[in-house]
């Protein structure tokens, strides 16, 4: 067989290949891909020109095997809640034994994000582990995620993989000035039914992304992608209250990719659907 993407060969025996769910975001930056797959043995050698980040969802490997660059890099076993993060332009070369897993895998074109990447093998982080589930269960349920979600998710677990360790205290940056964050606050909100990225936000502000996203969230108590959300619900919610206009409509012109998404998240931060608020509150 031949790797979805990058250049290399893999070799297995009785292989089951079977893809859920696979999705192509943000001209293609991004490739979500999520599926079950076994083999008694299995053996790949591999590089690619994106980064790749895996979730073993369910099941794993008797024993697992990884060379990156022709050194050792791991020996044990996958198993549920396991990340890997591979870097692109690295070689590596893995075999399997008694593989039976499902994964969703996110391969990433170096020029959507720019945050340092290390290699990492089977690691635990709990939090990594929640946002790439939650994607997971939110693809699979039909519901596609925004830009500026994936910017910010996809640096977070990066950053948290690439150094595990926590920062010393302060790290997180200072609040952005009063006028920057009423400039990135004023067209947040003429701009809510748009797909907004930290980078346009953080090009408001003069600020690299990355510091942007720090330096927002010390302002703000939330960070870009959970503001940006919040800010739509509450526009959602005066637009229910005031208006006769449609939901499905209100969705859509708030930048929800349907009904369901929006739906979906007011459920989740209000605690009753946009139909029951509505209700509630007619006059």
């Amino acid at each position: 067989m031949q790797p979805m993407i990058g250049q290399g060969r893999f070799n297995a025996r009785e292989l089951h290949n079977d893809l859920a769910v696979s999705r192509r975001w943000c001209d293609g930056q991004i490739v979500f891909d999520h599926r079950r797959w076994s083999s008694t043995d299995a053996d790949l050698r591999w590089s690619a020109d994106r980064h790749l980040l895996v979730l073993t969802e369910t099941g794993g490997t008797a024993h697992t095997e990884i060379r990156i660059n022709g050194c050792k890099d791991y020996v044990g076993h996958d198993k549920p809640g396991a990340l890997t993060l591979v870097p692109a332009h690295l070689e590596r070369r893995c075999a399997y034994q008694l593989a039976d897993m499902t994964f969703s895998a996110l391969w990433i074109d170096e020029s959507f994000l720019h945050v340092p990447v290390a290699a990492r093998t089977n690691v635990g982080d709990p939090v990594g582990r929640a946002l790439i589930s939650s994607l997971s269960s939110e693809v699979i349920g039909g519901r596609e995620p925004t830009r500026l979600y994936l910017e910010h998710m996809l640096a977070l677990v990066l950053m948290r993989l690439s150094d595990p360790r926590p920062g010393p205290a302060g790290s997180r940056g200072h609040p952005l000035s009063r006028r920057s964050l009423r400039r990135v606050v004023e067209f947040i909100e003429e701009n809510l039914d748009a797909d907004l990225s930290v980078a346009a936000l953080a090009g408001i502000a003069d600020l690299p992304p990355d510091g942007f996203a720090r330096r927002f969230k010390a302002s703000t108590g939330n960070a870009p992608h959970a503001y940006v959300i919040a800010r739509r619900i509450r526009r959602a919610e005066a637009l229910l209250a005031e208006t006769d206009q449609e939901i499905g409509a209100i969705a859509v012109g708030l930048g929800f990719s349907s009904q369901a998404h929006l739906t979906h998240t007011f459920r989740r931060l209000i605690g009753t659907t946009p139909a029951a608020y509505r209700k509630e509150h007619d006059a």
